[in-house]
């Protein structure tokens, strides 16, 4: 995601579930830290075994 992209998440008000596969190759699951980061109303859950379209 680009810079702007990134701002544009803090802007969301409504709570939001994250959900990340560990094997994602087109986002590094080291990634959820930064939509967490611009999404404070999140929850997280990463999925063992599952890539970007499980």
């Amino acid at each position: 995601m680009t810079g702007e992209n990134l701002n544009l998440l803090s802007e969301i008000n409504q709570l939001a579930f994250i959900i990340w596969g560990k094997e994602d190759r087109a986002l590094d699951v080291s990634s959820i830290e930064v939509f967490e980061a611009h999404l404070p109303q999140s929850q997280s859950h990463i999925m063992e075994g599952v890539g970007h379209a499980p």
